[in-house]
């Protein structure tokens, strides 16, 4: 694992994002200025489901009916839909990627993820 503390869990031929570590994965992409999606894969049988995921999307869905004060502009689309690396890599590069961040069965969420090394390239986030 090169050092790293976690691992991104990819499947398939076309890399798509699964769980990072034993938790699961949430992406947020902002689209434009007040507009940010929080994109977490489905629950298609290989993501499992728990208390902690369903939690964050509550809450992100909450924040999309009632603003908070410091957000009261944002838009927070919520998506449980499959994310693929390349995704993920178009992303960084154009600066739409804005957090990566896994949530357990454990009263935590791993803190942000700053950098997803993939073969020959690396995504990053802003820090």
């Amino acid at each position: 694992m090169h050092g790293y503390a976690q691992n991104l869990w990819l499947h398939g031929p076309e890399h798509f994002l699964t769980e990072v570590g034993t938790m699961n994965l949430f992406v947020v992409l902002q689209h434009d200025p007040y507009t940010y999606e929080l994109v977490t894969p489905p629950l298609d049988g290989m993501i499992l489901p728990g208390v902690t995921r369903d939690s964050v999307l509550a809450l992100a869905k909450e924040n999309g009916r009632h603003h908070l004060e410091d957000l009261k502009d944002t838009c927070i689309i919520v998506s449980e839909r499959a994310i693929t690396m390349n995704e993920i890599k178009k992303a960084s590069e154009s600066g739409k990627l804005v957090e990566m961040f896994g949530s357990g069965n454990v009263p935590f969420l791993l803190r942000s993820l700053d950098h997803i090394p993939n073969r020959d390239t690396q995504a990053r986030q802003p820090s």
